[in-house]
């Protein structure tokens, strides 16, 4: 009853400041889109052409150099944003196409790849291999810890039992009405509790401190501390949710990077045909 007032309690607050709450996400997801674009096309032109035209600002140049110029900084920001390729210059993107179609390796594959490839020639591009095979490694191990990190949170979050203690106890596992002092123990409650026998078996198999079991026992047959263990309950399934969901956005984010690097290998193993099919026909 406790825990449905609780949540009872946390729809009503989300429905009196729904306004307050849909502003505040659709700033953080306003922020978040510009971030990445501008981060994607290494300028903010698209950003101050808007802002410029919307207080008045005139958008073209009159002279002919000018507006070429112009028109070739917005056309560079555009490449970078659409292929990932980080040039400066119309000739350095001229010089990227004139390979790629060369390539013919997808501009997909080398926008993946764009950070493990050494731009410092447009015409030849290189893949970065120092140390790729141990970030590969690396990047699996990783994405394996968040998978076992959020399955361990999601188990913690769906279980009966609180992982609790006291300041000078060791862990135990308390439910609603019953605990344990060890994972794979016997569940002990009230009843339990009055059995001296099945106690001090329960406390000689787990080697518990006896003055904390007595104690352990007196909070779940008082009725006072039922808001209390609820509120065990609750704060260890809130941070549970969280810490799921913190692996769960890792786990992806590690995922891509093995993406990517895939793609990075990808390329450099048809490049490598590519000079070995130059060489045989020479």
């Amino acid at each position: 009853m406790q825990e449905s007032d609780s949540l009872l309690g946390t729809l009503s607050f989300a429905i009196e400041h729904i306004s307050g709450i849909s502003a505040a996400l659709s700033l953080i997801l306003a922020g978040t889109c510009l971030s990445y674009f501008s981060y994607r096309a290494r300028s903010f032109l698209f950003i101050r052409d808007r802002l410029w035209k919307l207080i008045g600002g005139k958008t073209e140049f009159h002279t002919a150099v000018f507006e070429k110029l112009r028109r070739e900084a917005r056309e560079l920001e555009h490449f970078r944003m659409e292929f990932r390729v980080p040039a400066e210059t119309v000739d350095e993107a001229e010089r990227f196409i004139s390979w790629q179609s060369t390539s013919k390796i997808p501009t997909s594959k080398i926008a993946l790849a764009h950070r493990h490839i050494d731009w410092h020639d447009f015409s030849r591009p290189k893949i970065k291999t120092k140390y790729i095979k141990q970030k590969a490694i690396l990047l699996v191990f990783l994405a394996c810890s968040q998978v076992l990190l959020g399955g361990l949170s999601l188990i913690i979050a769906t279980s009966k039992y609180a992982i609790v203690n006291f300041p000078d106890s060791p862990i135990f596992y308390l439910s609603q009405n019953e605990f344990k002092f060890k994972l794979f123990s016997h569940s002990l409650n009230s009843e339990s509790c009055k059995n001296d026998k099945a106690l001090k078996a329960a406390i000689s198999e787990s080697n518990f401190p006896l003055n904390q079991a007595i104690a352990i026992c007196a909070s779940i047959t008082d009725s006072k501390n039922t808001e209390k263990i609820s509120r065990i309950f609750r704060e260890q399934r809130s941070s549970s949710a969280v810490l799921f969901s913190i692996a769960i956005f890792y786990f992806f984010i590690f995922f891509y990077e093995l993406i990517k690097l895939s793609a990075a290998q990808e390329i450099k193993k048809k490049m490598e045909q590519q000079a070995i099919s130059t060489c045989s026909d020479s």
